[in-house]
C-alpha cells in the first residue's frame, strides 16, 4: 500500500499567502470601484443626452406665430362652413310654417 501523508507540502509560507490574498482582494475592490464609476458616468451622460434631445425636439415642435394664426383661421373657417351647412340643411329639412316642424317628406318616384 501507498502511504499518503496527511499534510501536503506548501510551496509558499503562510505570510506570503496572506499577502497575495490581500493584494488580490484589494485589486478586486479597485476593479469594482472603477466599474461602478464608469457605469455611473455612462448613466449620467445618457441621461443628459436624452434630456437634451427631448428639449431640442420640444423646441423644434413649437409653432410660430404665423402657424398659430393660420391654424386659428382654418378652425374658424371650418366652424363657419359647418354652421352654413347646418342652416342650409335646416332650411331644406323643416317646413317653417308647420306647427310640428316635422321633416318634409317628398315622394320618391
Amino acid at each position: 500500500m501507498i502511504d499518503i501523508p496527511n499534510e501536503f507540502p506548501k510551496l509558499i509560507d503562510s505570510s506570503a499567502g496572506h499577502t497575495l490574498y490581500n493584494t488580490l482582494l484589494q485589486c478586486h475592490d479597485n476593479r469594482i470601484e472603477m466599474y461602478s464609476k464608469i457605469f455611473n458616468v455612462t448613466i449620467v451622460v445618457i441621461f443628459i443626452l436624452a434630456a437634451s434631445f427631448i428639449l431640442y425636439w420640444c423646441f423644434q415642435r413649437k409653432k410660430t406665430q404665423e402657424e398659430i394664426r393660420n391654424d386659428i383661421y382654418q378652425h374658424q373657417k371650418y366652424i363657419l362652413e359647418k354652421i352654413k351647412s347646418l342652416e342650409l340643411q335646416k332650411q331644406n329639412y323643416y317646413e317653417e310654417n308647420s306647427m310640428t316642424h316635422l321633416p318634409v317628406v317628398t315622394n320618391m318616384h
